[in-house]
């Protein structure tokens, strides 16, 4: 599968390359963190004021009780909210460079047109150390609690046999995070594939966000879309029409949708990893590079 190819492709940067360095050394430069002292004054003055105004506690319970579901949000569909970002990030370098005159330059190096995207694909993700912190292991535990309250919540309840039930919380709990660990690597990828492929039609800086941004987003709520379908409709059918009842259903269902957001959005970006290499023009040496990467 293409996904886990190119999913362990891009976890070994190619530091030693000069573009891939002078791409890094540029964000590093041009962001600006936010100040720790702010941060600090901001933690310290707002829970003090809360205590002096009921205004300023109501609005900061306000802002608690919002910031909750959008925080858990953020988590379940981390990879689609970052992978936006660093889509929209790569893009836009590629455009930038492309607007300078500059990639052609490039293109003739030997890796070809697809090595020069991939490197600065690559540079995107690993100029400010947010992919490595989306993808380490302090993320998990927050995922671990939100997987054990969905898998309770959708396992059938079988007060005559609580060992089954046990059985179907740790199925769902299993599948659950399979679907965190696919979410995370074909939403990253896609945005690779996104990032690399919308300036191949506009160079101009807001067409080309505006484009990565439409196209990414589109794709992800349609296959959504289409697996909530088959869920709700067509698993019910079929159940219906086997005539099979019981918790089987329960717990094999989340297994099934699971299976089809994989294959469908797999499908999705091997269509776009191949329409990449028609929009690159690529040619010998391009494919010999796309096959290093992909084996």
């Amino acid at each position: 599968m293409i996904t886990c190819k190119l999913w362990r492709a891009l976890k070994f940067p190619p530091r030693a390359n000069r573009l891939f360095q002078l791409t890094v050394a540029t964000y590093a430069l041009s962001e600006t963190s936010f100040p720790p002292l702010v941060l600090l004054i901001a933690l310290i003055f707002l829970p003090l004021s809360a205590f002096a105004s009921r205004v300023i506690a109501s609005m900061l319970s306000f802002i608690i009780l919002i910031s909750i579901p959008i925080f858990t949000l953020l988590q379940v569909f981390s990879g689609s909210f970052y992978g936006l970002l660093w889509a929209l990030r790569t893009a836009s370098t590629i455009a930038h460079i492309r607007r300078r005159g500059v990639y052609e330059t490039l293109s003739l190096m030997p890796d070809g047109a697809l090595g020069v995207n991939w490197v600065i694909c690559m540079a995107c993700l690993y100029s400010n150390g947010k992919y490595r912190e989306f993808d380490s292991h302090y993320t998990w535990p927050i995922r671990l609690f939100l997987i054990f309250g969905i898998a309770v919540y959708f396992s059938p309840a079988l007060p005559e046999n609580q060992i089954w039930t046990l059985v179907a919380i740790i199925i769902n709990m299993l599948t659950f995070t399979m679907w965190f660990r696919i979410e995370d690597m074909q939403s990253i990828v896609l945005a690779c594939i996104m990032g690399m492929i919308a300036p191949t039609y506009t160079r101009h800086k807001i067409e080309v966000r505006i484009w990565t941004t439409a196209v990414y987003l589109f794709i992800q709520i349609v296959v959504y879309a289409l697996v909530a379908l088959f869920a709700a409709s067509v698993l019910p059918a079929i159940y219906h029409l086997a005539e099979i009842q019981g918790w089987l259903p329960s717990v094999s269902r989340p297994i099934f949708s699971l299976a089809a957001l994989y294959l469908m959005r797999e499908h999705v970006i091997m269509s776009l990893w191949n329409r990449l290499m028609v929009r690159l023009e690529t040619d010998s040496q391009d494919i010999l590079f796309a096959s290093c990467i992909i084996n």
